[in-house]
Order: structure tokens, then C-alpha cells, then sequence
């Protein structure tokens, strides 16, 4: 019961998190759809000066955090240890830099 919980409230905040904000800005502004990037973004795709897009690295990182995590549960057999503590807080400083660095360092080519 508490799993389901868990993984059921987290799945509708994201859903409604993501969607209603989506909704009421297309009621705002008449279906008319949403670009997801900036105008200097999208200049920058448009000339070639962006090899992958930032949103589309940022969820290719994500999904490299979520298979370490996979292979950190597999290896302590699902059970939680200090091993994991110590793997979970390294991921979470080395994301935090990179989203630094890429924040400081890097105009949409990086």
C-alpha cells in the first residue's frame, strides 16, 4: 500500500504539475502551441550552432542517473546501506555541477 502511494502521488503531481500549466496557457493564448525554446535558442538550432538540444542532453543525464541508481539498488540486492547513501549523494553532487558548469560556461553550445 505505501509503495502504490508513493509511486501514485508522485506520478499525478508530475501530471498535473506539467499538464495543468499547459492547459491554461493554451486556453490563454487560443491553441496556439507552446515553443519550448527561446527565440536565441531556437536561432541557434536554426544555424547550426547547437549539436543537441539542452532540453533533450538533460534528459539524456537524467536517464543516465536513473540507470546508475538501478545498478546501485541491483548490486545491494534492493536493500538500503550506507553504499547507497554514499552512491546517491555523489550523483547528486556531480548533477549539481554539471548544471553549474552548463549554467556558467556553456551558450547553447556546449
Amino acid at each position: 500500500m505505501a509503495v502504490s502511494n508513493a509511486i501514485g502521488s508522485n506520478v499525478f503531481d508530475i501530471n498535473l504539475g506539467l499538464g495543468l500549466p499547459f492547459i491554461v496557457r493554451l486556453i490563454i493564448d487560443k491553441g496556439q502551441p507552446i515553443d519550448l525554446l527561446s527565440k536565441a535558442e531556437r536561432m541557434a538550432w536554426l544555424a547550426d550552432e547547437i549539436r543537441l538540444l539542452p532540453h533533450v542532453k538533460f534528459g539524456f543525464i537524467l536517464l543516465l542517473i536513473l540507470v546508475i541508481c538501478q545498478i546501485t539498488f541491483l548490486i545491494t540486492k534492493f536493500r538500503l546501506s550506507r553504499v547507497v547513501v554514499v552512491v546517491f549523494i555523489l550523483i547528486y553532487a556531480a548533477f549539481l555541477a554539471y548544471a553549474f558548469i552548463q549554467e556558467l560556461l556553456c551558450n547553447y553550445n556546449c
